[in-house]
């Protein structure tokens, strides 16, 4: 484990949506619905759809990991390397060279030492902590004010319900492997038929 010390920033924003998001907390079947937490606006409990902060994580370890792949022109991976990347590793009964290995990188790796992984029987931690974001919406807008007060000023004034903008999804599960047809890469180890991606 690196002896460096993590740093907390706190940091928040504004952003909007271009296409619709779905952020699933519980699927029946291919039926998938939006995860909500209750929170504490104005005097009110409100339960309101959220995104957590592992799903925005697990979006920068993918835009990190492709980055790589792409400007080191790598076209074929090991399964291990490839799980690391994109997924954040597992926890196996590591060797001492797999300990070794990861430990080198945690240390050569920016994006493997900012957001963590796991590898032999070791797990990195994460130098990136990250909240929920929660959506602006008209039961929203008192839980906002009350925890950002450096946006008061900027936040817009919204009538939309939490309703209007989640509803039951049917979707289908894409798995990690998909993302190695986005940089032609062949993932070694992996199922027949989606590690030839062209």
């Amino acid at each position: 484990m690196s002896t460096k010390g993590r740093y907390l920033v706190s940091a928040c924003g504004i952003g909007e949506n271009l296409a619709p998001l779905v952020h699933s907390e519980e699927q029946l079947g291919n039926k998938i619905f939006f995860r909500r937490l209750s929170l504490k606006s104005g005097d009110q409990v409100v339960t309101a759809p959220v995104i957590s902060g592992n799903s925005f994580r697990g979006a920068w370890r993918d835009l990190a990991a492709l980055h790589l792949v792409e400007a080191l022109g790598i076209r074929h991976l090991s399964q291990l390397a490839f799980v690391t990347l994109f997924s954040g590793g597992t926890l196996t009964s590591g060797s001492a060279e797999a300990n070794a290995l990861a430990q080198s990188l945690y240390s050569n790796f920016p994006s493997l030492s900012l957001l963590g992984f796991s590898m032999g029987s070791h797990m990195y931690a994460s130098r990136v902590g990250l909240d929920f974001a929660v959506p602006l919406t008209n039961e929203t807008m008192r839980y906002a004010n009350a925890a950002y007060p450096e946006l008061q000023g900027s936040l817009p004034n919204t009538t939309v319900t939490s309703g209007q903008i989640t509803a039951m999804t049917m979707m289908t599960r894409k798995q990690d492997e998909e993302k190695a047809a986005l940089v032609d890469l062949t993932v070694e180890g992996a199922d027949e038929g989606a590690n030839q991606c062209h």
